[in-house]
């Protein structure tokens, strides 16, 4: 497989998206006619694709999309959902980029039949196009609605293929497990926690695991309580700091390479908790922490090319996350929590006073599971309450962030709702408060050697130059049906 030249998709459900070209070769049976007899022979095939990175949208949901702040927010970059999308605004919502979905375009809320007064205005080629406002309740807004408020929406566009939420799990054929640098396992299994370094076949390497024990990297935690799910979480503690001193010190990865290692991109590290509720609800989690430069403490070390952190179990990005010396990132994880640079678990069980955040930058593109409002997808789940909190609670929250910034860089991909946490959203309470939201694409993603390591691709397939064997060098005209690729 050869890639080839960068270029914008022009139509089709991933119209103004900046896709690779690919091209690959394959190998096929020619079927000929020579003198009333019929025979085959073998033909090269050369089948040209394009390859869009998921991280190369600023949103991407494999679900029901809803865009609905308070305050003023704005995003730059391509929005697609493969369910139907929501958009409101309490002030103005402003999208900068191609806005695609696959189901229904609406004007208002999903959870209840109602639209608030702010501006939903949508950014293309001519400047600023404003959706239909709606004054008393939802409302659907179709081909014509949309084309006549020229605005960059589409709606009806073929869903994108997307990886199967197990993609996440931590087992013996899943890609992200098998393909990764580095495993860390909490076990809980045996009742005392024990933290281990794993190989592809989920067993125990006990010299990598008394490795990353003399580097004091792993840890585990049971003080953190979530007043979301309503119980203290058992929590794989990772320092990242002293993890990469670690890996650019000892021969923690197998002799797979070392801090630069440029396989998938860079380096991959799986962390996750086994554990009696493993596979279903549980309380379990992966914090990491000291992760506002990704890279090793000693001034000679070489940089990281890039670093993807997945869990099969919620993640938590404690204070900053690649702030310092920006590196291609990327959290993939069944959900995705976010604690300020003031956090402190002792104050997790107190209200909300005793919980101020304080200013926070997350560089990275993030993978994680989202709620969905009703509990039922697509128009089904209207009315029914139960919001899931929208994109623009995406990042799951803990703390009173009134008048502190959340600075997020990168892009916010969701393939399902979370399947090891249940807590409803809720807004106040014991549960937080909202930030000053500063979230936008990163467009450093637009170059394929800036993406995260094992970042996901989607793939347009067409077949474009058919070459029996004894015409190779030229082009013939389109090859019998029963050879075409759709």
């Amino acid at each position: 497989m050869r890639f080839g030249s960068r270029a914008t998709i022009l139509s089709g459900g991933l119209a103004a998206v900046i896709a690779l070209s690919v091209s690959a070769p394959a190998r096929a049976l020619h079927l000929e006619t020579r003198g009333g007899v019929v025979a085959l022979e073998p033909a090269q095939l050369e089948l040209p694709t394009r390859s869009v990175p998921v991280f190369q949208f600023a949103v991407f949901y494999d679900k029901d999309l809803e865009i609905l702040p308070g305050p003023p927010m704005q995003l730059s970059g391509a929005v697609h959902t493969n369910g139907d999308l929501y958009l409101d605004s309490g002030s103005t919502l402003r999208l900068d980029g191609p806005v695609s979905a696959a189901g229904y375009v609406y004007r208002g809320r999903k959870n209840a039949d109602v639209c608030m007064w702010g501006d939903v205005v949508v950014r293309d080629a001519l400047g600023d196009a404003g959706l239909p406002s709606c004054w008393i309740g939802r409302e659907t807004l179709d081909a014509d609605q949309l084309r006549e408020q020229r605005a960059a929406v589409r709606a009806h566009v073929e869903p994108l293929e997307v990886p199967a939420e197990s993609i996440l799990e931590a087992a013996p054929g899943s890609a992200l497990w098998e393909r990764a640098d580095l495993r860390v396992v909490l076990s809980l299994s045996d009742g005392t926690p024990e933290i281990e370094v794993a190989d592809a076949d989920n067993r125990r390497l006990p010299a990598h695991t008394k490795l990353l024990e003399g580097c004091e990297a792993a840890s585990y935690s049971d003080t953190f309580f979530n007043n979301r799910e309503g119980r203290f979480i058992d929590m794989l503690e990772i320092d990242a700091g002293k993890l990469l001193d670690c890996i650019h010190r000892e021969p923690l990865l197998s002799g797979r390479g070392g801090l630069d290692d440029a396989t998938d991109g860079g380096l991959v590290t799986y962390f996750s908790v086994r554990g009696p509720q493993s596979a279903g609800i549980n309380g379990y989690g992966v914090r990491v922490s000291n992760a506002a430069r990704l890279g090793a403490s000693d001034p000679s070390a070489p940089p990281v090319r890039g670093l993807t952190l997945v869990t099969d179990q919620a993640m938590y990005l404690q204070g900053d996350f690649n702030a310092v010396e920006k590196r291609p990132a990327a959290v993939m994880a069944d959900s995705l929590n976010v604690l300020s640079n003031a956090w402190d678990d002792e104050a997790s069980t107190r209200s909300l006073w005793f919980r101020t955040a304080e200013d926070t930058i997350v560089h990275a593109a993030l993978l994680a599971g989202t709620d969905t409002t009703g509990g039922i997808e697509g128009p089904g789940g209207q009315d029914l309450g139960r919001f899931s909190g929208g994109l623009h609670n995406y990042p799951r929250l803990h703390e009173d962030w009134s008048g502190k910034q959340l600075r997020v860089r990168g892009s916010l991909v969701s393939i399902g709702p979370p399947r090891h946490v249940d807590g409803a959203w809720v807004y106040g309470g014991y549960q937080y408060y909202a930030p000053k939201r500063d979230w936008d694409y990163d467009p450093d993603f637009d170059d394929a050697e800036r993406l995260p390591p094992l970042t996901p691709h989607f793939s347009q397939l067409r077949l474009q130059l058919w070459f029996p064997p004894a015409a190779a060098q030229r082009q013939v005209p389109a090859p019998p049906a029963g050879l075409r690729a759709n």
